[in-house]
């Protein structure tokens, strides 16, 4: 994705002041991306921001985006994704986004923090799972 795109998208985000961080994933940053692809973002909120409220914050975020960028458009809100797609993103993805002032390094140490410790859990269940398999 271009740095003209970026800084597009980054002008639109800054307007929502309850946003802390943005990164973009998906086809767009593996270089795997066409004319039909969509843009995948990532933002995590303040948490002064309700629950309730995500899905209006969502909707405007991307209506914004495609709009601006005449492509469809996808948000993900990492104060709600799971452990595992938050990991994903921090490793696949690109932080396009931080709010000045603002360093929330304890969302991404503890989400790899997390993501570790629940290694050998996912690992013990996908074994299981796969003895069960096998026995069938």
């Amino acid at each position: 994705m271009d740095s003209k795109k970026i800084d597009l998208i980054n002008s639109i985000i800054q307007d929502d002041k309850s946003i802390l961080k943005a990164y973009i994933f998906g086809s767009q940053i593996k270089g795997k991306a066409n004319k039909y692809s969509d843009i995948d973002i990532a933002v995590l909120f303040d948490n002064k921001v309700g629950k309730k409220d995500y899905m209006d914050k969502q909707i405007a975020l991307a209506s914004s985006l495609s709009e601006a960028l005449n492509k469809e458009i996808d948000i993900i809100i990492l104060n709600q994704a799971s452990l595992f797609l938050k990991y994903h993103i921090l490793k696949e993805g690109m932080k396009i986004y931080e709010k000045p002032g603002r360093k929330e390094h304890n969302f991404e140490a503890l989400t790899i923090i997390q993501y570790f410790d629940f290694l050998p859990i996912k690992s013990r269940i996908e074994n299981g799972i796969l003895s069960k398999i096998k026995e069938a």
